[in-house]
């Protein structure tokens, strides 16, 4: 890509007996964007953001991407912000719904109980909040 076409970021964070190596790139160029979407399917199309996980636990490796859309031209820094705290919410949600609700140990699997005791769940947890 040239200069001045994309952004780049990168963290290294070691803790927990692993070391995480997360690479943050977005690509706001409208001229490559209008080249990616021709026909404009996807609407307030600004920037594309790619994230490169690298996560060793010993001497286990494993390598993920994920790939956003955004509609905002982010610069790296605020595109890696946005990534880590839409996570970190995500994560305290689950791991309340899973160890204080069972959530995942749930029995529910007949019609739409599983869909209603998730919503009763998550209202609970909003009320106790």
């Amino acid at each position: 890509m040239p200069p001045g076409t994309y952004d780049y970021r990168k963290t290294v964070e070691k803790g927990h007996g692993r070391l995480e190596i997360r690479q943050h790139w977005t690509l706001h160029d409208p001229a490559i964007l209008a080249h990616l979407d021709p026909t404009g399917a996807w609407a307030h199309l600004r920037a594309i953001g790619l994230v490169e996980r690298q996560r060793r636990v010993g001497e286990r490796v494993t390598v993920e991407c994920h790939h956003y859309l955004l509609s905002a031209p982010l610069s790296a820094q605020a595109f890696a912000d946005a990534v880590r705290s839409h996570w970190g919410i995500e994560n305290r949600v689950h791991w309340v719904l899973d160890v204080a609700f069972g959530e995942v140990a749930g029995g529910a699997r007949v019609g739409h109980a599983a869909r209603n005791l998730a919503v009763i769940r998550h209202l609970a947890l909003n009320l106790l909040r």
